[in-house]
């Protein structure tokens, strides 16, 4: 599946500063599934870290490639959100390699969304994290609230 962005300097140019596309992707103004591979490896890397893609003109993919190939996981744990950072390391670093896999530089190495999800799937079998399905529950009357990219918005119910 491809998709030609007609205006692709402008709309690559901005998505780029944003940090979620892929460099050829912004350079052809072509997305292709490999891209959003990419774009999902940057959402997992801003799981992971708690820091947006690109903060003080750094790229999150670079800062964190970089400190795994310096350190490994005891460099990149520094990185780590304090929130997640008590979760066992083991779980940390297969999230990693998920993510750092996911944003490698050429698009014919990373994984398909397919194995993704079949790997995470996975995961959560073997942790057998998913609550069951009686523990959620949807209250109507309730809102819910998304911040994000410096704008908050609240769906309140009819």
């Amino acid at each position: 599946l491809r998709v030609y962005i007609s205006h692709q300097k402008t709309i690559g140019e901005r998505e780029r500063e944003r940090g979620f596309i892929d460099g050829i992707s912004s350079i052809t103004g072509h997305v292709t599934v490999k891209s959003d591979v990419y774009s999902f490896g940057v959402v997992l890397l801003e799981l992971i870290t708690s820091r947006q893609p690109i903060e003080q003109g750094k790229h999150i993919v670079r800062e964190v490639r970089t400190t795994w190939l310096k350190g490994g996981l005891q460099a990149v744990m520094a990185m780590v959100d304090p929130l997640i950072k008590d979760c066992p390391q083991s779980e940390l670093q297969v999230i990693l390699d998920i993510a750092l896999r996911c944003v490698e530089e050429e698009g014919t190495f990373r994984p398909t969304m397919k194995q993704i999800a079949k790997e995470i799937e996975a995961i959560v079998m073997e942790q057998n994290c998913i609550p069951p399905i009686s523990s959620y529950s949807c209250r109507r009357d309730a809102a819910f609230q998304y911040s994000g990219d410096g704008v908050t918005v609240t769906v309140e119910p009819k």
